[in-house]
């Protein structure tokens, strides 16, 4: 998502971990982090999930501000057209019933 890394500087969250062996503190290296994940080592990569919450929130909001200008345009519509000639039948077929009893 590049207006992400634009916002953050170039931060790449998907580097940031936890060693639980202490063996690889310190180190930033993509491909050594990669082949210690490879050899079976215990690291907790939290960075990850930070970028997958930061995109997820962005996703939503952005889904979230889609839909909302979707249902008000699409109420717009529905209150300029009117009443449909099926709903005028039924409300008048209504009054009728409602006038005989």
């Amino acid at each position: 998502m590049p207006p992400i890394g634009y916002l953050t500087g170039g931060l790449d969250f998907k580097a940031l971990y936890y060693d639980i062996s202490g063996k690889y503190n310190g180190v930033t290296d993509p491909k050594v982090i990669e082949e210690a994940l490879k050899g079976g080592a215990p690291l907790i990569m939290y960075g990850e999930l930070i970028t997958d919450i930061i995109q997820f929130v962005i996703i939503a909001f952005v889904i979230f501000i889609i839909a909302r200008y979707a249902v008000k345009f699409f109420q717009g519509l529905e209150a300029a057209s009117g009443p449909s000639a099926e709903a005028e039948l039924l409300t008048e077929i209504r009054d009728l019933l409602k006038e005989k009893n």
